[in-house]
């Protein structure tokens, strides 16, 4: 069982249309390292996608070597505006795990070309940027979810059901 939020990610990606042949969610993921490394092992665990593109800046780098071991028929790309000029037809959703200040322009690049988004936390570096993403997905109408680990377990959930019903009291600090 996967212990992060990128499940709900991929289900809720599906139409009746249905993506590919196989009927798998065709997924790039930009940012290949570390936490995205995670990200996408969890990903294609569900066996709902095909991951048809990596893109990473340091493509020879010993953090990003397992994602390219793992997934030898995957497009390799270091810059990801090459990624979508040349195979955007070819990719239903993307994984965004780059340096947090890249985070809103490769995922509102993302969502300008009609793919469903997870990506990592945060959103943006600022409160402004992050609304442009949420209203950006909102009117592309695709899929935008945020990678925050545990938080979409059920036992987070259940805690922000608890604070938005009134039943923790008066909320004056989060941290």
């Amino acid at each position: 069982v996967a212990a992060m939020g990128a499940m709900p990610l991929l289900p809720a990606c599906f139409s009746p249309k249905g993506y590919a042949a196989n009927g798998k969610v065709r997924l790039a993921a930009i940012g290949i390292g570390c936490q995205a490394w995670y990200d996408i092992q969890q990903l294609w665990a569900t066996d709902l996608c095909n991951v048809v593109a990596l893109c990473d800046t340091d493509l020879g780098g010993e953090q990003t070597l397992n994602a390219l071991n793992a997934f030898p028929k995957a497009k390799l790309y270091r810059d990801f505006r090459a990624m979508f000029d040349e195979m955007a037809d070819e990719i239903d959703a993307v994984l965004v795990a780059t340096n947090l200040h890249w985070h809103p322009y490769v995922t509102l690049l993302a969502i300008k070309h009609g793919k469903h988004v997870f990506q990592e936390k945060p959103i943006a570096p600022t409160a402004e940027e992050g609304r442009l993403i949420v209203e950006a997905a909102k009117k592309k109408g695709v899929t935008l979810q945020i990678g925050f680990q545990r938080r979409n377990e059920l036992n987070f959930q259940g805690a922000a059901e608890l604070a938005l019903n009134g039943e923790l009291g008066e909320i004056k600090e989060v941290r």
